[in-house]
């Protein structure tokens, strides 16, 4: 396996954590609440060093030993939202361990990976050492992209979300690695990660000037059932679908010319796994998008 270092990364104007264009859209959101580890379409792999060849995670390991599912119930301070998070045990089998994402194509504009990363300390005097490390499609280079290091305290908290950089792979197809790498530090955790693009439709919090308002689910998180409420200024061509976090249709709600005034739809996902889920709401051509969790 090559890798190599992305130097003179393009920096991005942030006002609260949120990219300044104008048209952010989120490509994907991961916050690991499938009940199955690793989430649909990501990998688990190993290795001994940093640009080395990467190794299957036997599948008897002992989950201290590598990523696993750190579930609320089990590891309440993991957790930044939701009933799970990806967790990195007390001594991991490989010097490095990555968690792997499934392919996603970036838009054209600015990109930007934002995750939330937890961390118990060992020894005073160690570091947590993390990487982000992306692969653009029909490439074996992996690009270093950011190290995170932390050094050890007594403390054990949250630190505030992170915010990577990703504008140099827009309008390309890439994977993106989350990698820890084994220092003797004591454990990690990672959670709600969400990678945002400029152009493009995606997740849109603003749907005024659309003449049209989609609502947030309710309840939600919610099992098995929930209701979605939208309105509409006048009579429109409507279409309501849901899909699942790797952006597959798992349900039609409504496909047709719905009159003016508010409207509410129920869902039961009863034949669904627990997980994150998008409601697509799609007024005379324009898309309004909100995520909702079920959890059984």
């Amino acid at each position: 396996m090559k890798i190599k270092s992305l130097l003179g990364l393009s920096l991005i104007l942030l006002f609260s954590g949120i990219l300044t264009c104008s048209k952010a859209t989120v490509i994907f959101e991961q916050g690991f609440e499938e009940g199955v580890f690793p989430p649909s379409g990501w990998l688990e792999k190993g290795s001994e060093t940093l640009a080395g060849e990467q190794f299957d995670i036997p599948e008897d390991e002992d989950f201290w030993n590598s990523w696993f599912d750190a579930a609320l119930w089990e590891f309440p301070t993991y957790i930044h939202s939701g009933e799970s998070a990806a967790g990195i045990g007390y001594y991991p089998i490989f010097k490095f361990l990555w968690l792997i994402s499934p392919e996603y194509q970036l838009n054209s504009g600015a990109s930007e990976l934002k995750y939330w990363m937890w961390y118990q300390s060992s020894l005073p005097g160690y570091f947590t050492k993390f990487h982000i490390m992306v692969k653009e499609d029909g490439s074996d280079v992996w690009t270093l992209v950011e190290t995170v290091l932390y050094e050890e305290t007594v403390a054990l908290y949250y630190v505030e979300e992170q915010v990577t950089d990703l504008t140099e792979f827009s309008d390309k197809k890439i994977k993106i690695a989350f990698v820890y790498e084994r220092t003797g530090a004591y454990q990690l955790a990672l959670d709600d990660i969400s990678l945002e693009s400029e152009g493009g439709v995606g997740i849109s919090e603003s749907n005024e000037i659309n003449n049209f308002s989609l609502f947030q689910n309710y309840p939600n998180p919610f099992n098995p059932t929930t209701t979605i409420n939208y309105s509409l200024n006048s009579t429109s061509q409507v279409s309501l679908a849901v899909f699942n976090a790797r952006g597959e249709k798992v349900s039609d709600l409504v496909n047709g010319r719905e009159s003016k005034g508010n409207h509410s739809v129920f869902f039961d996902g009863s034949n669904l796994n627990s997980g994150i889920y998008f409601y697509k709401l799609t007024v005379n051509g324009v898309s309004v998008t909100k995520k909702m969790v079920l959890t059984k």
